[in-house]
């Protein structure tokens, strides 16, 4: 009886064990033997006792009818390889060989009775090779579904914010097996210390960022009024510039009036005689003459006052509108300025809320945690108790079924053929066989389980990680309470480490 294993967290659905046993469990059985009056050399040996496979009828077991049960052949070590395991031609010969199996002792002692050879028997022998072929099956699905896990639920930082922290909570609940749920609840317990160290850091970056907001605000205040200040300067100086061309468009017209009324002046001044003859006397026009040249004085005077203000209007106009340019090209700047305050004072308040509700989220998942890690602390205990139960049960139900399939077989005699009673009692061995293969499969698995709890354990990331030997003497690779490959494991565990030291 094996003891001291603890129970593999393998999928109950689709596993290669489950296939196979489904697979043979679909074989029709045998209707009966041949008739009694068929060749005894078909059936027995021309020695006492059962045909083993290594007697003549295992080079005839193809094409003669139905023989004693041997999986694979002797010393091929076919049975240990569980790639050639399920091979077309074994399953040939285990179709052919199970169709009316008996049991199968190695030759030694008399018909019917279980010869031992080195503690067990040739029966245990195949059942264990079986076992062994379909586990490994099994581990190849627990490694993938292993890697899955990972890939799902490992971070980066055991201060696991909220929908990761739900993840850690959705893994102790649902943990159904000792192993998974010890590891669940040692990441837990990880998270569960790092909590507070997280609070603490969120609430330095709370008053850090809460002391920032006031002053970030006032800037983005002052932005936003010194562009409008700014926009209100723009918008005076474009109206003074556009006085002022409206300006220097009334003196050029005025110019250009008093310019011609200038000229119209002078050449009545210079047309002007000094006298003039009237009948036959000669009148002084001098009068006249000063009238017209004091016009053309003034209007001279006037349009060199109207020329000078032209002036100094252009050249203010030309001041002025440099200016506005300079104003026009700096509005960027000042638009520049409101943007980039508004978005720093923007990024502190949603970085305030944002730590915040992470800081609720946290202290929320601490009062869970606090509160569902004892419970689950205590389940554990209850599943390691009820495991090591089962397994005290399964130990004895196989112990049971071992002697009765062996009590069955007495009863089967095949020195003169195999009648009807005795094939139907053939197909009760097949069927008690099958149940046998189930309880080794499942006592593996809780051996296993035990000794996977003691094996050496190590925490990184608040992910665990152990290794140890199993049952069948191999050595296990386990992260997170999952047995996963050799490779898989060292990958893991480095990645853990790199987490930590990040």
């Amino acid at each position: 009886m094996v003891t001291g294993m603890q129970k593999l967290n393998i999928p109950k659905t689709n596993s290669p064990k489950a296939a196979i046993a489904s697979q043979l469990g679909a074989q029709s059985k045998a209707t009966g033997m041949q008739s009694k009056n068929a060749s005894p050399s078909v059936f027995l040996s021309s020695r006492q006792g059962v045909f083993s496979a290594t007697s003549t009828y295992a080079n005839e077991r193809n094409t003669n009818a139905p023989g004693y049960a041997q999986r694979t052949g002797i010393g091929t070590g076919e049975h240990l390889n569980w790639k050639k395991y399920n091979s077309a031609r074994i399953g040939a010969d285990r179709d052919a060989l199970n169709a009316f199996r008996t049991p199968t002792f190695n030759n030694i002692g008399n018909l019917g009775y279980a010869g031992q050879s080195n503690g067990a028997s040739t029966m245990d022998k195949i059942m264990a090779y079986g076992m062994l072929a379909a586990t490994l099956g099994k581990l190849g699905v627990e490694t993938a579904n292993a890697v899955k896990s990972t890939k799902n639920s490992e971070v980066n930082d055991p201060a696991l914010k909220g929908k990761e922290q739900s993840q850690t909570l959705n893994d102790l609940k649902n943990a159904n097996d000792s192993n998974t749920l010890e590891a669940a609840i040692t990441k837990a317990k990880s998270e569960q210390e790092a909590i507070p160290a997280k609070i603490n850091t969120l609430n330095s970056e709370l008053t850090e960022l809460r002391g920032q907001s006031n002053n970030l605000k006032a800037k983005s205040e002052k932005a936003a009024e010194d562009l409008d200040k700014h926009k209100k300067a723009v918008s005076d100086k474009s109206e003074k510039v556009n006085g002022l061309k409206q300006k220097e468009t009334s003196y050029n017209s005025l110019v250009e009036s008093l310019s011609l009324q200038y000229t119209e002046a002078q050449a009545s001044y210079k047309t002007c005689p000094n006298k003039i003859t009237i009948g036959d006397k000669e009148i002084d026009n001098s009068a006249q003459k000063n009238k017209l040249k004091a016009k053309m004085d003034e209007l001279k005077r006037k349009l060199d006052e109207a020329e000078k203000e032209l002036e100094s209007v252009k050249n203010q106009l030309k001041t002025e509108e440099l200016e506005l340019k300079d104003l026009e090209n700096a509005t960027q700047g000042f638009e520049t300025a409101v943007k980039d305050t508004k978005e720093a004072y923007d990024n502190n308040i949603r970085d305030i809320e944002a730590k915040q509700k992470e800081k609720t989220q946290l202290e929320a998942d601490k009062k869970e945690l606090d509160a569902e890690v004892p419970k689950q602390e205590a389940r554990l205990t209850k599943l390691k108790e009820k495991e090591d139960k089962e397994l005290t049960s399964v130990n004895n139900d196989v112990t049971k079924l071992e002697k009765t399939i062996s009590d069955l077989a007495k009863t089967i005699d095949g020195s003169d053929g195999i009648d009807k009673k005795e094939s139907k009692t053939n197909d009760k061995v097949n069927k008690k066989q099958t149940e046998l293969d189930n309880l080794k499969t499942r006592q593996k698995e809780l051996n296993d389980k035990k000794l996977i709890r003691n094996f050496d354990s190590e925490t990184h990331n608040g992910i665990q990680f152990k290794t140890g030997y199993l049952s069948d003497g191999s050595k296990g690779y386990v992260v997170g309470g999952k047995l996963v490959s050799e490779n898989e494991y060292n990958q893991k565990l480095q990645q853990a480490k790199d987490a930590e030291n990040s």
